[in-house]
């Protein structure tokens, strides 16, 4: 089955994604960004909440990642049980 253009750009990203990465690192990253954004609320700096604000579109990122990654292994299973169910029987 031939891939499609974003499925070819996408696949190195993904495997480096799922390498490197779990759900559980990107939201405990998620909740220092956070934390950041309030701390930098109460004391009413500016730049340290931009800092939270970049950690926090960085974790959302990464949690976009790993749905696109569950989700292309969820249709690669799908089209292995399609291929076994269609294989033919010797």
């Amino acid at each position: 089955m031939a891939h499609t253009l974003c499925e070819r750009v996408a696949a190195p990203l993904l495997e480096l994604h799922r390498k490197t990465t779990s759900p559980a690192a990107v939201g405990v990253l998620a909740l220092v960004a956070l934390s950041i954004i309030a701390y930098g609320l109460s004391v009413g700096n500016h730049h340290v909440i931009w800092l939270g604000v970049l950690l926090t579109v960085t974790a959302w990122y990464g949690f976009l990642l790993s749905g696109c990654e569950r989700l292309l292994a969820a249709k690669d299973n799908e089209i292995r049980a399609l291929q076994r169910d269609q294989a033919p029987v010797a």
